[in-house]
């Protein structure tokens, strides 16, 4: 897989841009080396066949979608807003997994989580795994 598929490559060696698509970015790690994909247009198939096992299998063990740092930067780009509730669901998430990078960056542009999201009031702490996630909560 290449690092970004961004324009539909012509067999005529030349390149057609898109504009108005979504973006998807996606991040795989393993054994310790990590991969990440920007998905814009025109990428393979397998990455669109891998996407969808990825989404059934974390359906099936209830994890739901968690944000990665880059994604992240994207929403933050786009006007999305951590103060949301959307924000204090995606804190809470990374709280449980104790993702202390995206914590943080939530945190940083005001995620309010005190009570957590609306739908879910526990106290952070009842959740922290780490030293590191207490000291940042």
């Amino acid at each position: 897989m290449r690092d970004a598929y961004r324009v539909i490559e012509n067999p005529t060696a030349t390149a057609t841009s898109v504009t108005d698509l979504p973006t998807k970015f996606v991040s795989v790690t393993v054994n310790g080396r990590t991969k990440k994909v920007e998905d814009y247009v025109a990428a393979p198939d397998s990455l669109a066949d891998f996407e969808t096992r990825d989404r059934h299998r974390r359906r099936q063990r209830n994890d739901g979608v968690f944000l990665d740092e880059h994604a992240l930067e994207e929403l933050a780009r786009s006007g999305w807003l951590a103060s949301g509730e959307e924000g204090a669901t995606r804190l809470q998430q990374g709280d449980r997994r104790d993702d202390v990078l995206i914590a943080q960056r939530l945190i940083e542009p005001g995620c309010r989580y005190l009570d957590g999201p609306p739908n879910n009031r526990l106290p952070p702490l009842i959740s922290a795994r780490s030293r590191s996630m207490v000291a940042l909560l």
